[in-house]
C-alpha cells in the first residue's frame, strides 16, 4: 500500500522486500515480524508467477492475521526487475535533497 492505493492484494506465495538489514524473505506461517524498509525492489510470487515493484522507504509487517503488509512513501509496480531498477532510479532522484544552484 501506497498513499495513492494498494497495488497488490491476494494470497502470495513469497514476498522479498529490501529491509534494513538486508533482503527480507517472507513464505507462509512467517513468525510475526516488523522491519523498516529501505528504497529497492519488492518480488511477489505467486505460483510460478513473480511480480516486481519499486519501492521508497516504508515499513513491513507480518503477522497471523493479515499476513504481510507493506506500506510504502511511494511505490510502482514494474514489469521486469530491469524496469523496477530504473523505476527505482526516478523514485530515489525525486527524494534526493534539491541541489541549490550558485551563481
Amino acid at each position: 500500500m501506497s498513499p495513492h492505493g494498494s497495488l497488490f492484494e491476494g494470497d502470495a506465495h513469497y514476498v522479498s522486500a529490501p529491509g534494513y538489514d538486508g533482503l527480507l524473505g517472507v513464505m507462509a506461517d512467517h513468525a510475526p515480524l516488523l522491519n523498516v524498509l529501505l528504497p529497492g525492489t519488492v518480488k511477489v510470487r505467486v505460483g510460478e508467477e513473480e511480480t516486481f515493484y519499486a519501492i521508497a522507504s516504508g515499513i513491513l509487517e507480518v503477522n497471523h492475521v493479515s499476513g504481510v503488509l507493506i506500506l510504502a512513501d511511494e511505490a510502482r509496480k514494474a514489469a521486469s526487475p530491469q524496469d523496477a531498477a530504473e523505476q527505482l532510479k526516478d523514485i530515489k532522484s525525486r527524494y534526493e535533497p534539491a541541489k541549490l544552484n550558485r551563481n
